[in-house]
């Protein structure tokens, strides 16, 4: 049997994951929100600094479309990126802000999540991640 976890967010209308990133100075505990709409994860300029990986030093862009419009963002890979427990190396994620007064660190994207078997109860307001 797999392991549940709590769905955390759903008063704010989010579900919150707590990952883990590994940089080359350091590893941090990023809150995200999950969303299964978006098919790359993004994660803050600050949290990607603060573990020794440079944002400025992406040699890739990319286009990433919201609900208020387009932009083009840098994309870098991420040595190590784990959520419960699962881990996916070299993932490929954008550099962006997010509204602050969301206090999250980034938004957990497809391209993490295809690599697992995702499972959201939210009549009993748990996931599994396998």
């Amino acid at each position: 049997m797999s392991q549940r976890y709590p769905l955390l967010g759903l008063s704010h209308g989010m579900v919150l994951v707590v990952g883990r990133l590994f940089g080359p100075i350091g590893w941090t505990d990023p809150v995200m929100s999950l969303d299964t709409g978006s098919s790359l994860t993004l994660l803050t300029p600050r949290l990607l600094q603060g573990v020794g990986l440079d944002p400025a030093a992406a040699t890739a862009r990319r286009p990433v479309y919201t609900y208020d419009g387009a932009a083009e963002l840098p994309v870098l890979r991420v040595p190590r990126f784990r959520v419960f427990g699962q881990e996916v190396h070299d993932l490929e994620v954008a550099c962006g802000e997010l509204p602050p007064q969301l206090g999250l660190d980034g938004v957990l994207g497809l391209n993490f999540l295809r690599h697992f078997d995702l499972r959201i109860n939210f009549r009993e307001e748990y996931m599994e991640l396998h």
